[in-house]
């Protein structure tokens, strides 16, 4: 007898368990059901009944799901009981039901569920929702390019859980079917009133514990244009208290209470179920999703965030960080915008009406931010682009993030996290100790500025901390990006900045075959240049590298300001960029003439030949002899690393050398190499071993506000 292990069969013998609780009553009467033939979903899954086995007069029936477009075939197997009637198969995103008295039944019923949904997905609703979540996928790669790989990955490929567009489509669908409205919503003419009528109302005890998506309509009367709200909940009943708590709450002045206080009466109403999602991991992201496309459906944004400018009268604007207002206002809008213009698109082609844009449906959409802003984190916010001068740069680029962050504990309560920003499986983040002197306490709100130094230029408070001579083209552009911390002190309430630097500089990506051979690609090298490309809004040419830090592109709009009018203007979101980045490894001979040319000697030496040379004087001199490498002697570990041949065909390198920074050994005189020297020595010094940590890195300064409104120089 088989037995099943998570979903799959295994063992010899029938292809599906028996089971005590799966034994029929002996007295019931059933016919015999014989092997049916498969039937193939519109979602892609086969289904197959079949009789397992029969024991005297019980007979054990079994359904077995395959699902070949998920990671490869993958296989589950079910077994019915043969004294119920159907089956949910909710694992498959989809509500199956068979049933299994006779041959001629249970096929029929297959084939009749199958029709359904394929009709549900064929509707105008169905195709309205296709349509929106295509749109969705194609404006990932442009009006949409600041969505996160989060969001994108269920929309567009096979994500957690076998997520894609097909199977979210018929969850939504599902939802809606779930709530009542699925005829009300293939209607050509249907009004706000018509799924009030049919949908299942909200208040403080019905749908109580139940999650999903709901409309709120705020009217006077039912020949009322109604305000029509989209929103999306773990409960409700709980979240309808909420909304009316604060319509009571006259000192609420936000948009949509502010516009519906006026009107007389409201109605709440459950537009889709989605009482299966989890509230966190991938379930939290689909949620996002539905409230998204439940909004673009209906087109509910109200039209004063799709037309305002970018100070509107009606938008409050907190006069204690009016930068942070203004971006967030922007975002608001420059978000709408695109999804509202994504759903337009999608409109068109599936001849979906809307809602508030139909005649019929008299309504006016409520919605100012978009679900969006509440599922990112670093990547809803705009980037503010400025040239400044800052000391020891010049006239620098910086990117100054439209909303603070906010400093948290760490679980284990040593280090506190100051800024984090990740996509598509990379992570980079600045930690410090709690007690460190300067760094801002948790909960404290900080500015982020990353600072680019002119080209050529080497930032002295380096984020990566990198020595000048690398073995990619880019890492001179690596060298020049710097990240500032910028807060209010809450006791003194001076402003202050900390800049956040690499601690574990010589640190490489820990990566299998055949990606080992990248040698010099250290991660703190990586991360930067990946924030440079986001914040330049520039792509890598051909497919990312294992290695490669790949944070998307950045919502970017460049400040300037106009010295005849004393304003600050904001472009629209910069496009991306054409010009490709190169990050292609320098050749050997290039970085043998970069080490000569700063006055290292004895460059790609065989190793060896140079270990007897005189240490402190010029070859031949006399005094104590050297057995290490440049990189190998001056190296600021403790102890210091030995210095061992690199052991592959045709290479002269130390292992150090090679693996770490990927170039050759030089043997330059000791005087000449010195950290203490003049200033050539200290060059010298400066292109073989990493950046030391800026040790004043924090200081105070003036209100990044009064700075960002005043005049460049």
């Amino acid at each position: 007898m088989s037995t099943t292990t998570g979903g799959q069969s295994t063992g010899s013998g029938p292809q599906y368990p028996i089971s005590s609780t799966c034994r029929m009553n002996a007295s019931r009467k059933l016919l015999a059901v014989k092997p049916q033939q498969e039937v193939t979903l519109h979602t892609g899954e086969v289904v197959v009944v079949k009789t397992v086995q029969k024991l005297g007069k019980d007979t054990v029936y079994g359904v077995r799901f395959v699902r070949p477009h998920v990671r490869g075939p993958q296989v589950w197997d079910v077994v019915l009981k043969p004294d119920e009637i159907t089956l949910s198969g909710k694992r498959l995103g989809i509500d199956l039901q068979v049933t299994v008295e006779d041959d001629a039944r249970s096929a029929l019923a297959q084939l009749q569920i199958s029709t359904q949904f394929s009709a549900l997905g064929n509707s105008k609703l169905g195709r309205a929702v296709t349509g929106v979540l295509n749109a969705i996928q194609a404006g990932s790669q442009g009006i949409l390019d600041f969505l996160p790989q989060s969001w994108y990955t269920h929309a567009a490929h096979a994500g957690v859980a076998g997520a894609n567009l097909d199977n979210i489509a018929s969850q939504f669908l599902r939802g809606v079917d779930q709530a009542g409205l699925t005829q009300v919503l293939n209607q050509d003419n249907f009004t706000w009133v018509d799924l009030c009528k049919n949908g299942r109302e909200i208040n403080a005890v019905k749908e109580e514990g139940n999650k999903g998506i709901y409309l709120r309509f705020y009217f006077n009367d039912k020949n009322d244009k109604a305000l029509t709200y989209v929103g999306a909940t773990n409960n409700f009943s709980r979240r309808w208290k909420q909304h009316e708590d604060c319509l009571r709450d006259k000192n609420d002045h936000s948009n949509h209470y502010r516009k519906a206080r006026p009107r007389n009466d409201r109605h709440s109403i459950v537009l889709c179920r989605l009482d299966d999602l989890k509230d966190h991991g991938t379930d939290a992201t689909l949620r996002h999703i539905f409230e998204q496309l439940a909004l673009m459906l209906l087109q509910s944004y109200d039209p004063a965030v799709l037309a305002m400018k970018d100070r509107p009268e009606e938008t409050s604007v907190d006069d204690n960080n009016p930068m942070v207002s203004i971006m967030n206002v922007i975002d608001d809008k420059t978000t709408a915008e695109a999804f509202d213009e994504t759903a337009k698109q999608a409109a068109m082609k599936s001849q979906w009406v809307g809602g508030c844009y139909r005649s019929s449906f008299k309504g006016v959409g409520l919605n100012w931010a978009s679900p969006l802003s509440d599922q990112l984190n670093y990547e809803k916010t705009i980037w503010v682009k400025q040239q400044q001068h800052i000391d020891g740069l010049g006239l620098a680029t910086t990117y100054r993030r439209g909303s603070p962050f906010r400093v948290t504990q760490q679980q284990d309560g040593n280090q506190l996290l100051l800024f984090r920003m990740s996509n598509g499986g990379r992570t980079m983040g600045c930690t410090a100790g709690p007690t460190k002197d300067g760094v801002p306490p948790a909960g404290t709100m900080v500015q982020v500025v990353w600072e680019v130094a002119p080209e050529g230029v080497i930032h002295p408070y380096s984020y990566a901390r990198l020595p000048a001579v690398g073995a990619f083209e880019d890492w001179k552009r690596a060298m020049s990006l710097a990240i500032r911390l910028e807060w209010k002190d809450l006791e003194s309430g001076s402003w202050q900045y900390y800049y956040c630097q690499r601690t574990n500089v010589l640190e490489l990506e820990r990566l299998d075959a055949p990606h080992k051979n990248r040698h010099g690609a250290l991660i703190g090298y990586m991360i930067a240049t990946g924030v440079l490309r986001f914040l330049e809004r520039r792509v890598l040419p051909g497919n990312p590298r294992a290695d490669d830090y790949v944070f998307g592109l950045a919502r970017v709009k460049e400040a300037k300001y106009d010295f005849y009018k004393q304003t600050l203007t904001f472009s629209a979101d910069l496009p991306a960029s054409t010009q490709l980045w190169n990050n292609n490894r320098r050749s050997l001979n290039d970085i043998v003439n970069d080490m000569k040319a700063r006055g290292l000697m004895n460059v790609n030496v065989p190793f060896g030949q140079q270990t007897g040379m005189v240490a402190g004087r010029a070859p031949g001199q006399g005094g104590q002899k050297r057995l290490k490498c440049d990189t190998c002697y001056l190296s600021p570990t403790q102890p210091r690393p030995e210095c061992k041949k690199y052991e592959q065909p045709g290479f002269k390198n130390c292992i150090r050398c090679q693996e770490l920074y990927g170039r050759p050994c030089s043997w330059t005189s000791n005087s000449l190499i010195d950290e203490n020297g003049d200033n050539d020595s200290k060059a010298r010094y400066a292109a073989l071993i990493y950046q030391p940590m800026m040790s004043s890195s924090i200081g105070g300064m003036e209100d990044p506000n009064i700075q960002i409104w005043s005049p460049l120089a």
